[in-house]
């Protein structure tokens, strides 16, 4: 999360935490942030502009920390927003009006903050959590969603939040700092692997799914 964000959130959501909205040189050098921030609210505006260019796809992503905006210690009951996944549908369904198919990622770089707490994908039960906000939006939106990207970028991720900190989430010690002296693939290994370890499983969730749907 970034700082200033808050400022811009659209729906009736609490703020995040100031305490995760550290890295703000991206947006503060954008004009006129306020206006480009408003496909949650006014999507059809890109998806126009989108449209008119002549693409076939568009690429769009859900975010975890709106649909899960707290840790699902007890279940996901008490957790998930509701709300915000029948919004994302909305969203989906809209792109599909314009004649485009729908790409749908599902992990853009959008580490809860929850889980940025505990540093996140070092540690394992972030595998688990990331399978059950998975089975949640494919269960959801899977009969309006043609194509799936599970991790957008994954090695950028683990390089600047465990490697560089300069994303939130990762808290990287002295020794992982020193990391960034050692070759590419050393210094990302750890965070990399939970990455891999949850990608086989949530590939098998969505490619069932859509194998009972085609089905039926």
């Amino acid at each position: 999360m970034i700082r200033g964000f808050e400022k811009y959130i659209e729906v009736e959501e609490s703020a995040p935490d100031t305490k995760h909205c550290h890295n703000e040189a991206a947006w503060h050098n954008v004009p006129h942030l306020k206006e480009r921030l408003r496909f949650w609210s006014d999507p059809d505006t890109e998806l126009e502009l989108a449209k008119n260019t002549g693409d076939s796809v568009f690429r769009m992503g859900v975010d975890w920390s709106r649909i899960m905006p707290k840790e699902p210690m007890d279940g996901l009951k008490e957790t998930v927003n509701v709300a915000v996944l029948e919004r994302y549908k909305w969203i989906i369904h809209r792109v599909r009006s314009y004649g485009m198919k729908v790409m749908l990622t599902l992990f853009h770089h959008s580490l809860p903050p929850w889980a940025g707490d505990y540093r996140g994908w070092k540690l394992e039960r972030t595998v688990g959590y990331f399978m059950d906000f998975t089975r949640l939006v494919v269960d959801s939106v899977s009969d309006v969603v043609d194509y799936w990207v599970t991790f957008n970028a994954p090695h950028v991720f683990c390089l600047l939040t465990y490697c560089t900190g300069a994303w939130p989430g990762g808290h990287p010690d002295a020794l992982e700092m020193l990391y960034m002296k050692c070759p590419e693939q050393q210094r990302m290994q750890q965070p990399t692997i939970w990455l891999v370890v949850s990608t086989l499983p949530r590939l098998q969730c969505v490619y069932s799914f859509m194998s009972v749907l085609m089905r039926s």
